[in-house]
């Protein structure tokens, strides 16, 4: 065991560094601890009827800039089901691909959240569908 202490001491110090620099918002708990904002952590398949992608922003992010955070969060959204699909040994054909394009455009929501530190500016990019899950799954060949 001793003779794997250093490269057990390097992982764990490599994954502190990974997960502190995916941390986006820092805040502290009242225990002097700095605690990551639960707004931050639920993307993806929220409830059965609900997919979400959570953008954040700059604080001062204007008016003007909405329609490009709209834009990345559209993306974003496509890219995240698209990988759904694909690691769930479906196959992903342009005929899906414009069916989920449709389903973004269609019942996919941009709402402005208040974020705890005042730092930055969170959007949620709602999607909201009966069965969202089922209905990625039917529109995708086996």
């Amino acid at each position: 065991m001793k003779k794997h202490a250093p490269l057990l001491l390097i992982l764990t110090l490599a994954a502190a560094i990974v997960y502190s620099s995916c941390s986006t918002n820092i805040q502290r708990d009242g225990s002097g601890v700095d605690a990551i904002d639960p707004i931050y952590q639920k993307e993806g398949f929220i409830s059965r009827d609900l997919f979400r992608v959570v953008i954040v922003a700059d604080k001062n992010t204007g008016h003007n800039d909405f329609d490009s955070i709209k834009d990345t969060a559209r993306k974003r959204s496509l890219a995240t089901l698209q990988k759904y699909i694909q690691t769930n040994q479906r196959t992903l054909t342009q005929n899906t691909r414009a069916e989920l394009l449709n389903l973004i455009d269609t019942s996919g929501k941009l709402i402005q959240r208040d974020d705890i530190s005042k730092r930055n500016k969170v959007f949620f990019f709602d999607i909201e569908k009966s069965d969202i899950r089922r209905y990625i799954d039917s529109i995708s060949a086996r």
